[in-house]
Parts: C-alpha cells; sequence; structure tokens
C-alpha cells in the first residue's frame, strides 16, 4: 500500500475557480473592507484538488497599508457597489 502525499500549492496561474478571478474585487460574506483577489491556492493530491480553494486577498488598512490574508472561497462574495 502506498502513501498518499498531499500538497498544498499555490495555483496563481489559475485565473478563475468558482466564479472568482484574479484582479476580483470581493468581501467577506459577514463584512468588511473591499479587497482583491491576487492568487489563489489548493490542496491536492496525486493532481487531484481534494480540499476547497483558498483566495489570496489584499487591500488597504485605516492607515492606506496594504493588508493580505488567505480566505477559504467559500467566506467570500464578489464586491457589488450598489450593493453596498
Amino acid at each position: 500500500m502506498s502513501d498518499k502525499i498531499v500538497q498544498q500549492i499555490e495555483v496563481s496561474k489559475i485565473l478563475s475557480f468558482n466564479n472568482f478571478n484574479i484582479s476580483d474585487e470581493v468581501m467577506l460574506k459577514s463584512g468588511g473592507p473591499v479587497m482583491t483577489i491576487t492568487s489563489f491556492r489548493c490542496y491536492m493530491e496525486s493532481s487531484k484538488i481534494i480540499a476547497s480553494l483558498d483566495a489570496w486577498c489584499q487591500w488597504f488598512n485605516l492607515n492606506n497599508e496594504v493588508q493580505g490574508m488567505w480566505f477559504d472561497i467559500d467566506v467570500l462574495k464578489k464586491y457589488n457597489e450598489k450593493e453596498n
């Protein structure tokens, strides 16, 4: 029986996933600042995605400094200026 190798990889070459695209403006479903998706990552086993995809999002804080964090795409929604 072979051991399965699970890898965490950044997939910045993937330009879209589940209706999210690199450069989309998003925000948390629970609220917060408008952020921009700059990269995706996933967990893979034998070339198959086995865990949810994360998006690296960046935003500016109140001091105009760039912040960034990984978020599961399930907690994000596309920013719609008309709704906010």
